[in-house]
């Protein structure tokens, strides 16, 4: 009778066991929802529309829930409440944010350099940079990569944000304040410079990489507890970012790159195939380039000098990895 009962035990057990490994492994093979943020309609995040469009994150077993920002600081506000996994946006708001909020994300590949332009409106007689005294200039938010470049431009030209007037207007509503005369200029990302210029609305005054040539722009970054449990995912979404960093310098999928970014802008491929010139697409870190961003971004006082780590080199390895570009 005993021997019966502990055999029925031990019956009962591995049914138990068999049971639990069949829904582990039903569960572990369904796909891992990931929360990812990109900012609406930026020619700069390209590599994201079109690893979405290429259904490579369905092969790599990942579900996205998609999130889309009007700009960076937005974006960073998701980071902050937990709303996001991983997210496309500037590396000047990841900055000002992980440094003066501790927002707990990392940076682990790069996205793009240069792309964005100061555009003036037509026929005011603004021809350099010093003809901004005055003026009224719109930036898509503050404290992110287009005020970051307005205020290096305005350096350049021996001015300061003092001398214009500095406002935040949404990107999708900068051409019609431009076209109503209500700004004298604004800086945005591309496609919206090129697509000013090919509406009549504005012209181009500098380009970014007349600011600071080869300047980083967007950033992958992750959040730091996603990342401590979930590296083999994060490796998954930056590897299929290299895939399509690389499909996009292919020129023989120029064709095709078009018709996704003109999907995604909202805009006709010829706005597309300007913009682009002035976009190089990268999964590399420039570390460097970062700790630039840092320091003039204290200088200008969007980051609180008194929370700069003295130890700026020790930080800069905790806050950028490159972990996941080996062998990229």
């Amino acid at each position: 009778m005993r021997k019966s009962i502990i055999a029925s035990i031990i019956l009962f057990l591995i049914i138990v066991f068999v049971l639990l490994g069949l829904y582990l492994f039903v569960y572990s093979s369904r796909p891992k929802t990931v929360r990812l943020g990109y900012l609406r309609a930026d020619l700069h995040q390209l590599a994201v529309y079109v690893a979405i469009e290429k259904k490579w994150f369905e092969e790599e077993g990942i579900k996205l829930s998609v999130s889309q920002f009007i700009n960076g600081n937005e974006e960073m506000d998701a980071f902050m409440a937990g709303a996001l996994d991983i997210g496309y946006l500037g590396t000047a708001p990841a900055s000002v944010k992980r440094i003066n909020a501790g927002a707990p994300i990392t940076l682990v590949a790069g996205v793009n350099v240069e792309g964005s332009a100061i555009v003036v409106r037509k026929n005011q007689g603004i021809s350099s940079l010093l003809d901004l005294k005055g003026k009224t200039v719109a930036v898509p938010g503050f404290g992110n990569v287009q005020h970051f470049l307005l205020l290096m431009a305005l350096e350049k030209a021996g001015l300061t944000e003092k001398d214009v007037a500095i406002t935040r207007i949404p990107f999708s509503d900068m051409e019609d304040a431009l076209r109503a005369g209500e700004i004298d200029a604004f800086i945005v990302w591309e496609p919206w410079a090129s697509a000013a210029v090919e509406h009549g609305v504005g012209d181009i005054l500098i380009t970014s990489d007349k600011i600071w040539r080869q300047h980083p722009c967007c950033v992958v970054a992750v959040d730091n507890g996603f990342l401590r449990e979930n590296k083999e995912i994060v490796k998954k979404i930056i590897e299929i970012h290299i895939k399509a960093t690389h499909y996009i310098s292919n020129p023989q999928n120029h064709d095709e790159i078009v018709k996704i970014a003109s999907k995604y802008c909202n805009l006709p491929g010829q706005v597309i195939e300007e913009a682009m010139k002035h976009i190089t697409y990268v999964s590399s870190l420039n570390v460097d380039g970062i700790k630039t961003y840092v320091s003039k971004l204290v200088e200008y006082g969007y980051i609180e000098e008194e929370k700069v780590p003295e130890d700026l080199k020790g930080f800069m390895e905790t806050f950028v990895s490159t972990e996941f570009l080996k062998g990229s």
